[in-house]
């Protein structure tokens, strides 16, 4: 985790919802944290929605030889048409992933002026429990890239030099409390791949944790689509430039969902 002020797009320090809630100081949902000019999601039957997310077996990922495999397949469907699916048979052990979730839960649960002090300070979380965490979903991330080139036939070694050692990995953990009023992949893939936005649902029974854990080419390292799918016939549809200049792009517009994509395009 970077240090407070260490790069431009460290994030500011806003009111603590979760305060606000305990306290409770509000009753409705802040302005700051609603979003007019989004279309307000529909609330639907999700009874059948399960069967329609993509699952995908890692273990059978991972013994998987041909690119055109059932489970390929399956990533590359979900990649294609939704940007996300679940990941089971991992390897991450179920009573391991509760143990950092208790963790962070501890951690939310501090008094507002302790994690004050804890606010995006260098190390601020450093410990046996997320290291190994932050090893394990790496290996994973490495894995699930290399597979998903391998659908797109992005040579092995292409891969490899965009994401490399030197990938960036950062996590943002979110306390989302009860509430009564309830993207570089296209990039790469050159359009083929979509990305979505991180989202969650809140409800009025329960709070919830949201781990998001990105991975990012290193800074000096170039993003674009990736060679091997712009040889030939097929034209880029994205510009290419530097990681830490694509991140001072992205960080100093207003959060308007995915428009940042679309000054990329070409």
């Amino acid at each position: 985790m970077e240090a407070k002020g260490e790069t431009p797009w460290s994030s500011i320090l806003v009111p603590s919802v979760k305060e606000m809630v305990k306290d409770k100081m509000i009753t409705t949902v802040p302005p700051r944290y609603v979003r007019y000019d989004q279309d307000k999601a529909e609330v639907v039957d999700d009874s059948g929605l399960i069967s329609e997310i993509s699952i995908i077996d890692m273990k059978r990922l991972c013994l998987s030889t041909a690119v055109d495999s059932e489970v390929g397949n399956k990533l590359d469907f979900a990649c294609k048409e939704c940007g996300f699916f679940q990941l089971v048979n991992h390897g991450i052990d179920p009573s391991f992933l509760d143990k950092i979730k208790s963790e962070i839960q501890d951690f939310f649960n501090l008094p507002m002026e302790e994690r004050k002090k804890l606010w995006q300070q260098s190390a601020v979380m450093e410990g046996d429990t997320l290291d190994m965490y932050y090893t394990q979903v790496k290996s994973i991330a490495k894995i699930l890239l290399a597979k998903m080139a391998r659908a797109l036939q992005i040579k092995p070694e292409e891969i490899e030099e965009i994401f490399g050692d030197d990938m960036m990995q950062s996590m943002r953990m979110n306390y989302f409390p009860r509430v009564h009023n309830p993207i570089r992949l296209p990039i790469i893939t050159n359009g083929t791949y979509r990305s979505i936005e991180h989202r969650a649902v809140v409800n009025l029974e329960k709070e919830r944790l949201s781990i998001a854990t990105f991975h990012n080419t290193g800074l000096d390292k170039e993003i674009g689509p990736a060679r091997t799918l712009v040889q030939g016939q097929e034209a880029a549809k994205f510009r290419s430039l530097k990681t830490k200049d694509y991140l001072n792009g992205l960080f100093s517009r207003e959060l308007k969902g995915k428009s940042y994509l679309d000054a990329m395009r070409i």
